[in-house]
């Protein structure tokens, strides 16, 4: 009886030793295993955020502001405030690139020397699909990337835009103009600058290694091409530049009476002022007031149209200003 009670006491005892491998209870004390991406080394984990964002998170929604359509180059601002080039495919980019890129240049002295590119064999340039041209293309192009260089600027040759290499282009929109329409507000303006835009922008508006465009090259905002007086001097009363110049005037002086103050003059009424040959220039700080004023009238009037006409032809790429020379106006 005795031995019965204590075999019975050992089989007892071992059922309560082995039950918990049994049951898989003894795994609650094991350390979890760790996830594939969170790594078995402790000092292995991440110290900043994944370069790519997570699938449902949008591009945009990493930065403090991106400008431009996607698919094409456009602008980010990181959350600090800097500004990024981003790739159709949402890479950041500082680009730094090298205008005029072309086969041969004439020079400026006509008996001066002329410059051709040792990858360029005017010769050659007969060939079907200007195969020259395209040899000529790819080795400038792999001889730029060897510097560098990671894109084209402005005036650079055509056959660039078949390739796969950021580029800008120049419009030029102001050396369409005809002489007779040479200031902003004269009829013929809008109209040229329309086929200007349209002529220039619409094979290229689906092209990805465009980066966009600049307006115009090297305006002068000065007073001798921008300023009041030459929108006023020398045109007839009902010209529409001359007009302009006097709405301007009148929205800085709302009574003749002021515009006599500032200026020591003693008109009777507007059109006094209107009739005259030129604008009264001899007043430095009253002068330097609508030169002011003028000037973001005209360029906001300026800005406004010819985005507005690129857009219309082109909505995919970036517009990227106007390039300046000598005064630049804030």
């Amino acid at each position: 009886m005795d031995r019965l009670a204590a075999a019975f006491i050992l089989v007892l005892l071992l059922g309560i030793w082995v039950h918990p491998f049994i049951s898989g209870a003894k795994a609650t004390n094991r350390p979890a295993p760790q996830s594939a991406a969170a790594g078995t080394d402790p000092d292995s984990a991440p110290t900043s955020q994944p370069t790519t964002a997570p699938a449902t998170q949008r591009f945009e929604d990493g930065f403090k502001l991106v400008v431009g359509q996607p698919g094409y180059w456009r602008l980010a601002q990181s959350k600090d405030g800097v500004w990024w080039f981003a790739s159709p495919a949402n890479e950041l980019q500082f680009l730094n690139t090298v205008t005029t890129v072309q086969p041969y240049q004439l020079g400026r002295d006509k008996d001066g020397p002329h410059f051709v590119s040792k990858d360029y064999s005017p010769e050659a340039s007969t060939e079907p699909n200007g195969g020259d041209l395209d040899r000529w293309a790819q080795n400038t192009l792999n001889r730029l990337k060897s510097i560098g260089f990671k894109g084209l600027g402005a005036w650079s040759n055509p056959v660039f835009h078949k390739y796969d290499i950021p580029i800008t282009r120049d419009l030029n929109i102001w050396t369409w103009m005809k002489p007779e329409s040479k200031r902003f507000y004269s009829p013929g303006w809008s109209q040229t600058a329309e086929i200007a835009v349209q002529t220039q922008v619409t094979p290229l508006k689906d092209n990805r290694n465009l980066v966009g465009y600049f307006i115009d090259n090297e305006i002068d905002w000065g007073n001798d091409f921008a300023g009041p007086g030459f929108y006023f001097n020398h045109l007839a009363a009902d010209d529409p530049n001359k007009k302009e110049v006097m709405n301007v005037v009148q929205t800085v002086w709302a009574t003749v009476e002021n515009f006599n103050k500032d200026w020591n003059t003693s008109f009777k009424d507007w059109s006094e002022l209107a009739a005259l040959t030129e604008l009264p220039h001899d007043q430095p700080k009253p002068y330097g007031r609508l030169f002011a004023a003028w000037l973001t009238h005209l360029s906001e009037d300026y800005f406004r149209l010819t985005t507005q006409l690129i857009h219309k032809y082109d909505p995919n790429h970036l517009i990227l200003g106007v390039r300046f020379r000598g005064y630049a106006p804030r």
